[in-house]
């Protein structure tokens, strides 16, 4: 079944997309593994909290008034770079381009802004899909910090879209510092802990 005509991919405003969570949290918490994902008070907290150092991007698609796909980010707008955390799409609704659809209007609206756009990708799940989207892998040995106490480190893909960088990549001292930054304002944990966590350098070269 096709879906691109019916589809509707809008920006929703953090308030709103809060109001709307019985709509589609069930579908969060089956795309995800538990050690991967947010409680629903901590996702909470991740939508609202916006600042001067990031704020908060929220897709929607929407069929028939129905929402069969999100994407959330963290925009850091003084530092360039747009943090895409999570793409998922309704179970009976995959297969279908909604996920391309939702990530391709993020990505038009970070060429606009002139951002980089970066995600986390478990290799096991994800990897294809984000290749095929443009995305690749970064040079460094990523670990996604703990999503609620007591939650493991996670060793996940750090990936970049070379669409907006004209195929280049990022030095070293800007990955870090982006790095350092999810890390602060997303998770909670101090950018230090960037230079326990993750190697630079490995199979490849961030100088």
């Amino acid at each position: 079944m096709s879906v691109g005509v019916e589809l509707q991919v809008d920006t929703v405003a953090p308030e709103d997309v809060v109001v709307a969570m019985d709509d589609w949290w069930s579908d969060y918490e089956v795309s995800f593994p538990e050690n991967e994902r947010f409680s629903r008070d901590r996702m909470i907290q991740f939508i609202l909290g916006c600042n001067k150092e990031c704020k908060t991007r929220v897709q929607f698609a929407t069929l028939n008034g129905v929402i069969v796909g999100v994407q959330m980010s963290k925009i850091f707008p003084d530092n360039g770079f747009d943090f895409a955390l999570e793409i998922w799409t309704k179970k009976s609704f995959r297969g279908k381009g909604i996920a391309r659809q939702i990530y391709e209007r993020g990505v038009h609206i970070d060429r606009e802004l002139g951002l980089r756009l970066y995600a986390e990708v478990n290799p096991d799940r994800s990897l294809i899909f984000f290749h095929k989207l443009g995305l690749r892998e970064l040079p460094i040995i990523y670990h996604q910090p703990p999503v609620g106490k007591y939650k493991p480190w996670v060793r996940l893909r750090f990936m970049m879209d070379i669409n907006l960088t004209g195929g280049g990549m990022v030095g070293r001292r800007v990955l870090e510092n982006d790095i350092g930054l999810v890390y602060e304002y997303l998770y909670g944990v101090p950018r230090e802990n960037v230079q326990l966590m993750c190697k630079f350098g490995i199979d490849g070269d961030v100088s």
